[in-house]
């Protein structure tokens, strides 16, 4: 179980761009629940993707 809640900022433990928690504990990519999906930007193009959350950090 993560302690993130929908609408946080968030991002990879080893960098990236800012992200915004849109969907907690959903299945990863192997199946494995407890996920987090987050939702970031490429320039204007809209991405998701599902991440563990041991590897997500809340940006204050």
């Amino acid at each position: 179980m993560t302690n993130l809640v929908v609408g946080e900022v968030v991002r990879l433990n080893s960098g990236g761009p800012v992200m915004t928690v849109q969907a907690i504990n959903v299945k990863d990519a192997f199946g494995k629940d407890g996920a987090v999906e987050c939702v970031f930007f490429d320039g204007s193009k809209r991405l998701e993707e599902v991440f563990q959350p041991q590897l997500l950090t809340k940006i204050d």
